[in-house]
């Protein structure tokens, strides 16, 4: 039995759309790969007496030993440089660049289009390559972080809004688990890119992806729901585009039509009705509260557990710093997919919890092995990894465009990114500072694990295979 015409076409518009997320996780991901060798070949840094062979850095038959380019450690004190501290300060300006995304693009997607938002936002993703190519000097690497990070934001605050609204209740997880699966694949197509053919051309390389996005998402229409409130006219070769309708079935249309028209008209006058036709009581603002603090928590558990903390802590961990670095992001590569895989059939909540739990017993251990057995743990570190990309880094925006109430659920989803990432410095800070305190936060965030295993297991509802209105009403 072949796949059904509406299958098809959702799965090609969920991978079309995810085509920027790939984008940004290599934009993301190529500071790491790229930054170290970028410092290394700074003519102002030519006396560096950690790098070998400074003389002759330029030319690439005479480097041999490719892993003290690559070793952060080795230009940490370059020219009275912080490289750790100049790194942060690039995230820092990529979070900006989010936040901004995030409020701008979201509101502008609510404004004029899901789709026509994602297409324009293939001018700042093509400039930011534009200026990987153009820029010589790290200095300058802050104007193509905020450019970056602007469609970083906007990826996170329309794609899963715009695929929430146009999939079926079935696919709805799959689709979901596409924009940090394409993220991460990004991320790891940069590190392989970058090191066989260097920055230049796999910055060309993903200039031929964003356009490929541009070119693909031309033919793919807005999502029905948005178009239903907004615009009418074009609701139907969006209808018929995703639930696979030939102009010959207009019957077939008519259902579909009217249950989308009756889902928006509760949308708008605040009212649903039952299986009678009578009017049920209408979604209050304490469930709207209820949701939004339920989905913040779920995106909030990337920081409150240290996952993200545990990225920066990979070359500890391993000899190599850049072979660390791969290594991680293949776990969270196989933990994505894994999540892609059983989101459907083990359902969000079952991942969820396994994910935090995971990642809280994880940094148990790992504590434990530094105290007790001082060597590496390498394999339970990226264990650890794992666990927390098969629902934490996967399954948060996810969870959060389903359990909020549709007409809100763009702007709770800005809200929720911004506040998040304004939130992300002080996580980022956090062990230090405990360090100096002489408290592990490693302990602190593995208690932050278990304490959301337990609220997520009492206060998160499982939505799988259930429409948006009974996930609704399963929020009472």
């Amino acid at each position: 039995m072949g796949i059904s015409k509406s299958t098809r076409n959702q799965f090609l518009a969920a991978l079309s759309v995810n085509l920027l997320s790939v984008s940004f996780g290599a934009n993301f991901g190529l500071i790491t790969a790229y930054f170290p060798r970028m410092l290394s070949h700074d003519k102002l840094l030519a006396d560096v007496d950690n790098i070998n062979n400074v003389d002759n850095i330029y030319d690439v038959d005479n480097i041999t030993d490719v892993d003290n380019i690559y070793d952060v450690d080795n230009i940490d004190d370059v020219g009275n440089i912080d490289v750790d501290q100049i790194q942060e300060f690039l995230n820092l300006y990529l979070a900006l660049g989010a936040v901004i995304g995030a409020i701008v693009f979201g509101w502008m997607a609510e404004k004029f289009g899901r789709r026509r938002c994602l297409l324009l936002m293939v001018i700042p993703a093509m400039l930011s390559w534009l200026l990987i190519i153009l820029i010589k000097d790290w200095r300058y690497l802050w104007i193509e972080r905020i450019i970056a990070g602007s469609v970083g934001g906007c990826c996170y605050a329309v794609i899963p809004v715009y695929i929430t609204e146009m999939a079926e209740d079935r696919f709805r997880g799959i689709l979901g688990t596409f924009m940090p699966l394409g993220m991460t694949i990004g991320m790891s197509i940069i590190h392989l890119l970058e090191l066989m053919i260097g920055n230049w051309l796999a910055a060309c390389i993903m200039i031929v992806i964003d356009v490929a996005f541009l070119r693909i998402l031309l033919f793919i229409p807005d999502s029905p729901e948005y178009l239903q409130r907004y615009n009418k006219k074009e609701v139907e070769k969006s209808l018929r585009y995703f639930r696979g309708i030939s102009p010959s079935e207009d019957a077939q249309y008519q259902v579909e039509l009217a249950k989308l028209s009756t889902f928006c008209e509760t949308l708008e006058n605040g009212v649903h009705r039952d299986e009678n036709n009578l009017p049920v009581t209408n979604v209050s603002n304490q469930k709207a509260l209820k949701a939004f603090i339920i989905g913040f928590g779920v995106i909030l558990a990337k920081l409150l557990t240290g996952y993200y903390n545990m990225h920066q802590l990979s070359k500890f961990y391993f000899t190599n710093a850049l072979d660390g670095h791969i290594l991680v992001i293949i776990a969270q590569l196989l933990g994505t997919f894994s999540a892609t895989l059983l989101v459907e059939r083990v359902g969000r909540k079952p991942l969820l919890l396994n994910s935090t739990a995971g990642v809280g017993v994880g940094l148990v251990l790992i504590l434990y092995k530094n105290r007790f057995e001082p060597s590496n743990y390498e394999g339970g570190y990226l264990l650890t990894i794992y666990l927390g990309a098969i629902g934490i880094t996967t399954l948060d925006f996810v969870i959060s465009t389903e359990i909020t109430p549709p007409k809100k659920r763009s702007l709770a989803l800005r809200v929720q990114i911004a506040l998040s990432i304004l939130m992300y410095p002080i996580f980022y800070k956090l062990p230090r500072v405990m360090e100096k305190l002489l408290i592990q936060a490693d302990f602190l965030f593995a208690n932050f694990s278990m304490l959301l295993t337990i609220l997520f297991a009492l206060y998160l509802p499982e939505t799988k295979g259930k429409s948006i209105a009974e996930i609704q009403a399963s929020l009472e």
